[in-house]
């Protein structure tokens, strides 16, 4: 059996063998079908891939060419998406560096409806809400502010010591997504308020020493310098003011607020026409409420009642009423301070930020009555005050508006006409006495 089955499996290979050579000797012939038809499949079929490959390419550029999309559609929107996100987040991440909050937390609403994944912007848009109050609220808590900054602290010391250059102390992150000088600011303010409620010489050192930290982090904080100003300020060292808000000049010689800010110390130390020049380059840059007022004071204090009086128009005219409360222009705080009674004098301690917009008006309807009366349009000068005391029912500004008769008289220089000081000191006799 065992040889029968080795025959038959030769002869099998004989067959096959023979049906090759007779293959070769005589091929069959082709008909037009298999030629035209059937070959040509064949060789489609195998190479199916690289065909299907190229005519994907031509579609590809054709649908380009003809109509501007391309084949990454899906991928380049995607891109598009995180790139104008990115724009607005860092667009807020500058903006930060002038203190300008409510601007960044715009941009940084703006990116994260662009892309909600932003956790940047998400970072950002908590940073510019610290010091924001509340619902329902109008001032903000500081016990809320305070637990706000701790959280922004530990979660900017973990992202600085993220990985082996972190943990050895090497990391430098990037000015983009670092708020750490921020959080120092934070921390700063917070100090400064209790020294302005308590009048502790710590807690403004304190202050001041956080206000340090932030600019030596990121030196282009010009907020970082102004903050340092005004506890200058506050200390009555007004040559140190000017000194760190040259500071803030040098990383922007166009800000409107360091302009302002520089005008009030020349103001105070009675450099009227230097003080000038400051408020009219800010008032040129961004005109605004504030600007308008501290120009026509300079105006004032070099006589020159007509044009002080054109600036309290300005001013009246932008809080007439409510409507631009919550515009730029308007709203925000007015700082008011005492000025020194006479020449050499250091001014008595005296600093209020004023936000109200009612209270806003009275200051200028008694700027007003000032400035009416040193241009002796005495009747003008007596319904502006009329207005301005109906409106200071509780007598708030009594003792501000005392300081500003008695510094006008004696500070300013000027050589004031008997009739203009017979009214003014009529108008200080009903104010409550310093």
């Amino acid at each position: 059996m065992d040889g029968r089955s080795l025959l038959l499996q030769r002869l099998h290979q004989l067959e096959s063998e023979i049906d090759e050579i007779r293959l070769q000797l005589e091929p069959p012939k082709t008909g037009r079908f298999g030629l035209y038809v059937v070959r040509p499949c064949k060789v489609i079929l195998a190479n199916w891939t690289v065909i299907a490959f190229v005519i994907g390419l031509i579609v590809a550029l054709g649908v380009y060419w003809r109509y501007g999309i391309s084949y990454f559609e899906s991928q380049k929107s995607a891109s598009l998406t995180k790139q104008s996100a990115d724009s607005y987040r860092t667009l807020g991440d500058r903006l930060l560096l002038y203190g300008e909050f409510d601007a960044a937390r715009d941009a940084y609403n703006t990116a994260l409806k662009i892309n909600a994944s932003n956790v940047d912007a998400t970072r950002g848009l908590l940073t510019t809400q610290v010091f924001q109050p509340l619902e329902g609220q109008k001032y903000m808590i500081p016990e809320i502010a305070s637990l706000k900054v701790s959280f922004l602290k530990d979660l900017v010391q973990r992202d600085e010591h993220t990985g082996i250059l972190g943990y050895l102390g090497l990391l430098k992150p990037r000015i983009e997504n670092e708020h750490g000088y921020i959080v120092d600011y934070f921390e700063g303010a917070l100090s400064q308020q209790r020294a302005e409620l308590s009048n502790k010489q710590e807690d403004y050192d304190q202050a001041m020493a956080s206000f340090q930290t932030s600019v030596q982090k990121n030196e282009k904080f010009i907020f970082g310098y102004m903050s340092m100003a005004v506890i200058q300020y506050l200390r009555q060292d007004f040559d140190g003011a000017i000194g760190f808000l040259n500071q803030a000049q040098h990383q922007d010689p166009k800000s409107a607020m360091v302009l302002n800010d520089l005008g009030a110390c020349y103001f105070i130390k009675g450099d009227f026409p230097k003080a000038k020049e400051q408020f009219e380059d800010s008032n040129t840059i961004s005109p605004s409420f504030l600007s308008a007022t501290n120009l026509a004071e300079a105006y004032r204090f070099l006589g020159q009642g007509k044009e002080a009086i054109e600036q309290d128009q300005i001013g009246l005219q932008l809080v007439k009423d409510n409507q631009n409360e919550k515009e730029r222009v308007v709203g925000g705080q007015f700082v008011s301070s005492f000025l020194p009674e006479k020449r050499g004098a250091k001014p008595p301690a005296y600093y209020q930020n004023i936000y109200d917009m009612e209270h806003k008006r009275i200051m200028v309807y008694y700027a007003l009555s000032l400035d009416y009366a040193l241009a002796e349009d005495f009747l003008h000068a007596d319904e502006a005050w009329a207005e301005a005391t109906k409106r200071n029912s509780e007598h708030d500004f009594d003792q501000y508006l005392a300081n500003r008769i008695l510094s006008l008289e004696h500070f300013s220089g000027l050589t004031l006409q008997p009739s203009t000081l017979s009214w003014m000191e009529n108008a200080r006799k009903g104010l409550a006495p310093l």
